[in-house]
Protein backbone atom coordinates (compact mmCIF):
# COMPACT_ATOMS: atom_id res chain seq x y z
CA UNK A 1 0.00 0.00 0.00
CA UNK A 2 1.32 3.36 -1.26
CA UNK A 3 2.07 6.18 1.54
CA UNK A 4 -0.14 8.10 -0.40
CA UNK A 5 -3.18 6.13 0.55
CA UNK A 6 -2.55 5.75 3.89
CA UNK A 7 -4.81 7.53 6.34
CA UNK A 8 -3.24 8.47 9.61
CA UNK A 9 -5.29 7.86 12.84
CA UNK A 10 -5.19 9.21 15.85
CA UNK A 11 -6.97 8.39 18.90
CA UNK A 12 -8.57 10.83 21.33
CA UNK A 13 -6.88 10.68 24.37
CA UNK A 14 -8.52 12.04 27.53
CA UNK A 15 -6.47 15.30 29.51
CA UNK A 16 -4.83 14.25 32.89
CA UNK A 17 -6.54 15.88 35.47
CA UNK A 18 -4.06 18.89 37.76
CA UNK A 19 -4.36 15.83 40.48
CA UNK A 20 -3.33 12.86 38.39
CA UNK A 21 -0.73 15.00 36.12
CA UNK A 22 0.79 15.97 39.70
CA UNK A 23 0.76 12.38 40.62
CA UNK A 24 3.08 11.31 37.54
CA UNK A 25 5.73 13.97 37.77
CA UNK A 26 6.24 12.94 42.08
CA UNK A 27 6.35 9.21 41.00
CA UNK A 28 8.88 10.19 37.43
CA UNK A 29 10.90 12.77 39.41
CA UNK A 30 10.50 12.82 42.80
CA UNK A 31 9.33 16.13 42.77
CA UNK A 32 6.63 18.43 41.82
CA UNK A 33 7.15 20.32 38.64
CA UNK A 34 4.17 22.30 37.66
CA UNK A 35 2.46 22.76 41.07
CA UNK A 36 1.90 21.35 44.30
CA UNK A 37 -0.89 18.90 45.15
CA UNK A 38 -1.77 21.86 48.57
CA UNK A 39 -2.52 24.11 45.56
CA UNK A 40 -5.52 21.98 44.68
CA UNK A 41 -7.13 23.01 48.48
CA UNK A 42 -6.10 26.96 48.91
CA UNK A 43 -9.50 27.36 48.90
CA UNK A 44 -10.03 24.54 51.86
CA UNK A 45 -7.49 25.42 53.87
CA UNK A 46 -7.65 29.39 53.75
CA UNK A 47 -10.73 28.27 56.00
CA UNK A 48 -9.18 25.35 57.91
CA UNK A 49 -5.64 26.18 58.47
CA UNK A 50 -3.75 29.31 60.14
CA UNK A 51 -1.72 29.58 56.96
CA UNK A 52 1.16 27.93 55.31
CA UNK A 53 3.55 26.13 56.94
CA UNK A 54 6.97 29.03 56.48
CA UNK A 55 4.01 31.66 58.56
CA UNK A 56 3.85 29.57 62.08
CA UNK A 57 5.98 30.68 64.39
CA UNK A 58 6.49 28.64 67.88
CA UNK A 59 5.38 31.08 70.54
CA UNK A 60 3.52 31.41 72.32
CA UNK A 61 1.99 28.14 72.29
CA UNK A 62 -0.96 27.70 71.23
CA UNK A 63 -3.14 25.70 69.37
CA UNK A 64 -3.16 25.50 65.40
CA UNK A 65 -4.23 23.35 62.51
CA UNK A 66 -2.29 23.16 59.28
CA UNK A 67 -1.48 20.65 55.97
CA UNK A 68 1.21 19.27 54.31
CA UNK A 69 2.09 16.09 52.98
CA UNK A 70 4.01 13.28 55.06
CA UNK A 71 7.53 13.27 53.43
CA UNK A 72 9.15 11.40 55.79
CA UNK A 73 8.00 9.50 59.17
CA UNK A 74 10.96 8.51 61.72
CA UNK A 75 9.59 6.29 64.29
CA UNK A 76 10.10 5.93 68.22
CA UNK A 77 9.66 4.09 70.53
CA UNK A 78 8.57 5.36 74.63
CA UNK A 79 9.71 4.11 77.75
CA UNK A 80 6.75 2.16 77.97
CA UNK A 81 7.40 0.66 74.42
CA UNK A 82 4.56 2.20 72.52
CA UNK A 83 5.62 3.55 68.76
CA UNK A 84 4.92 7.03 68.28
CA UNK A 85 6.68 8.87 64.96
CA UNK A 86 7.90 12.21 64.17
CA UNK A 87 6.40 13.03 60.99
CA UNK A 88 7.78 15.73 58.65
CA UNK A 89 5.09 17.96 57.15
CA UNK A 90 5.74 19.81 53.49
CA UNK A 91 4.23 22.36 51.83
CA UNK A 92 5.25 24.64 48.82
CA UNK A 93 6.44 27.58 51.56
CA UNK A 94 7.89 25.00 53.97
CA UNK A 95 8.47 21.95 56.24
CA UNK A 96 7.44 21.21 60.15
CA UNK A 97 8.07 18.32 62.25
CA UNK A 98 5.12 16.47 63.46
CA UNK A 99 4.70 14.97 66.74
CA UNK A 100 2.07 11.55 66.98
CA UNK A 101 2.27 10.03 70.11
CA UNK A 102 1.09 6.00 69.71
CA UNK A 103 -2.44 6.20 69.75
CA UNK A 104 -2.54 8.54 66.78
CA UNK A 105 0.74 6.67 65.21
CA UNK A 106 -0.99 3.51 65.48
CA UNK A 107 -4.47 5.13 64.04
CA UNK A 108 -3.01 7.04 60.68
CA UNK A 109 0.15 4.95 60.17
CA UNK A 110 -1.57 3.52 56.77
CA UNK A 111 -2.56 7.58 55.71
CA UNK A 112 0.98 8.86 56.17
CA UNK A 113 1.90 8.74 52.21
CA UNK A 114 3.52 11.17 50.58
CA UNK A 115 0.92 12.10 48.23
CA UNK A 116 -1.77 12.08 51.02
CA UNK A 117 -2.55 15.53 51.99
CA UNK A 118 -3.12 15.66 55.90
CA UNK A 119 -4.75 18.03 57.94
CA UNK A 120 -3.47 18.08 61.30
CA UNK A 121 -4.34 19.64 63.99
CA UNK A 122 -2.29 20.08 67.89
CA UNK A 123 -0.75 22.53 69.72
CA UNK A 124 3.05 24.80 68.92
CA UNK A 125 5.78 23.36 70.54
CA UNK A 126 9.76 24.16 69.99
CA UNK A 127 12.47 21.20 69.31
CA UNK A 128 14.42 20.98 72.35
CA UNK A 129 17.42 20.25 70.44
CA UNK A 130 17.30 22.35 67.87
CA UNK A 131 14.84 25.44 68.91
CA UNK A 132 13.01 24.62 65.89
CA UNK A 133 9.34 24.77 65.75
CA UNK A 134 7.33 21.45 65.97
CA UNK A 135 3.55 20.49 66.37
CA UNK A 136 2.07 17.96 69.04
CA UNK A 137 -0.67 16.54 66.92
CA UNK A 138 -4.35 15.97 68.72
CA UNK A 139 -6.06 15.25 65.61
CA UNK A 140 -4.65 14.23 61.98
CA UNK A 141 -7.24 13.24 58.77
CA UNK A 142 -6.63 13.14 55.08
CA UNK A 143 -7.90 16.00 53.62
CA UNK A 144 -10.75 13.76 51.08
CA UNK A 145 -12.26 12.65 54.37
CA UNK A 146 -12.22 16.61 55.99
CA UNK A 147 -14.00 17.42 53.01
CA UNK A 148 -16.27 15.05 53.07
CA UNK A 149 -17.44 16.04 56.42
CA UNK A 150 -17.03 19.75 56.99
CA UNK A 151 -17.85 21.17 53.47
CA UNK A 152 -21.34 22.29 54.05
CA UNK A 153 -21.91 23.83 50.75
CA UNK A 154 -20.82 24.06 47.46
CA UNK A 155 -21.37 27.82 45.47
CA UNK A 156 -21.99 27.91 41.85
CA UNK A 157 -22.34 31.45 40.72
CA UNK A 158 -23.04 30.82 36.95
CA UNK A 159 -21.55 33.87 34.08
CA UNK A 160 -24.24 36.89 33.72
CA UNK A 161 -26.63 36.35 30.77
CA UNK A 162 -25.90 32.27 30.12
CA UNK A 163 -28.83 30.61 29.16
CA UNK A 164 -30.14 27.63 31.20
CA UNK A 165 -29.70 25.03 28.54
CA UNK A 166 -25.96 25.80 28.46
CA UNK A 167 -24.99 24.48 31.38
CA UNK A 168 -28.30 22.78 33.19
CA UNK A 169 -28.14 19.60 30.88
CA UNK A 170 -24.36 19.36 31.81
CA UNK A 171 -24.59 20.71 35.81
CA UNK A 172 -26.71 17.96 36.27
CA UNK A 173 -25.38 14.95 34.62
CA UNK A 174 -21.68 15.81 36.56
CA UNK A 175 -23.88 16.65 40.02
CA UNK A 176 -25.69 13.34 39.71
CA UNK A 177 -22.95 11.62 39.18
CA UNK A 178 -21.05 12.63 42.38
CA UNK A 179 -24.01 12.15 44.40
CA UNK A 180 -23.89 10.69 47.80
CA UNK A 181 -22.35 13.06 50.15
CA UNK A 182 -23.08 15.60 52.31
CA UNK A 183 -22.02 18.82 50.60
CA UNK A 184 -25.73 20.98 50.10
CA UNK A 185 -25.29 22.80 46.57
CA UNK A 186 -26.13 26.02 46.57
CA UNK A 187 -26.47 28.09 42.74
CA UNK A 188 -26.92 31.88 41.66
CA UNK A 189 -28.10 32.94 38.24
CA UNK A 190 -28.17 36.05 36.88
CA UNK A 191 -29.78 36.50 33.42
CA UNK A 192 -29.76 39.13 30.73
CA UNK A 193 -31.98 41.63 32.47
CA UNK A 194 -30.10 41.52 35.30
CA UNK A 195 -32.73 39.48 37.52
CA UNK A 196 -30.96 37.12 40.36
CA UNK A 197 -32.39 34.13 41.24
CA UNK A 198 -30.99 32.03 44.40
CA UNK A 199 -31.64 28.31 45.03
CA UNK A 200 -30.24 25.38 46.80
CA UNK A 201 -30.78 22.05 45.90
CA UNK A 202 -32.15 19.84 48.72
CA UNK A 203 -30.95 16.83 50.11
CA UNK A 204 -31.05 14.29 47.92
CA UNK A 205 -28.19 16.24 45.84
CA UNK A 206 -25.94 16.51 48.62
CA UNK A 207 -22.34 15.49 46.35
CA UNK A 208 -19.10 14.13 47.49
CA UNK A 209 -16.75 17.03 46.46
CA UNK A 210 -13.59 15.60 44.43
CA UNK A 211 -10.78 17.82 42.83
CA UNK A 212 -12.44 15.73 39.67
CA UNK A 213 -15.67 17.14 40.26
CA UNK A 214 -14.30 20.80 40.92
CA UNK A 215 -12.10 20.67 37.49
CA UNK A 216 -15.12 19.37 35.40
CA UNK A 217 -17.37 22.27 36.91
CA UNK A 218 -14.78 24.09 36.12
CA UNK A 219 -14.42 23.43 32.56
CA UNK A 220 -17.89 22.43 31.69
CA UNK A 221 -19.93 24.72 33.61
CA UNK A 222 -19.98 28.54 32.36
CA UNK A 223 -19.31 29.45 36.33
CA UNK A 224 -18.10 32.86 37.17
CA UNK A 225 -16.98 31.14 40.06
CA UNK A 226 -16.89 28.42 42.64
CA UNK A 227 -17.37 28.84 46.15
CA UNK A 228 -16.59 26.17 49.32
CA UNK A 229 -18.23 27.08 52.70
CA UNK A 230 -16.80 24.76 55.63
CA UNK A 231 -18.73 24.46 58.58
CA UNK A 232 -17.05 26.36 61.24
CA UNK A 233 -17.89 24.13 64.42
CA UNK A 234 -14.73 22.27 65.89
CA UNK A 235 -13.38 19.61 63.88
CA UNK A 236 -15.48 16.67 63.35
CA UNK A 237 -12.30 13.82 62.48
CA UNK A 238 -11.53 11.45 64.84
CA UNK A 239 -8.53 11.65 66.90
CA UNK A 240 -9.11 7.92 67.36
Amino acid sequence: ESPSTVKEQHQRIARWSNTKRLQREYECLGLYLTGHPVDEYETDLAQLTEGAISSIVAHPERPISLAGLPITTRAFTTRRGNRGAFVTLADPTGQVDVILEAALYMAHKSELDPSVLLLVEGVTATDDRTGDLQIKASAVAPMEQVREQRLAKLCLHISKGCEPQQFVPALQDLLARHRGGNTRVSIEYVNHDGDSVAFNLNEAWGVRVSNELLEALHTSIPAQSIGLIYDRRPAVFASN
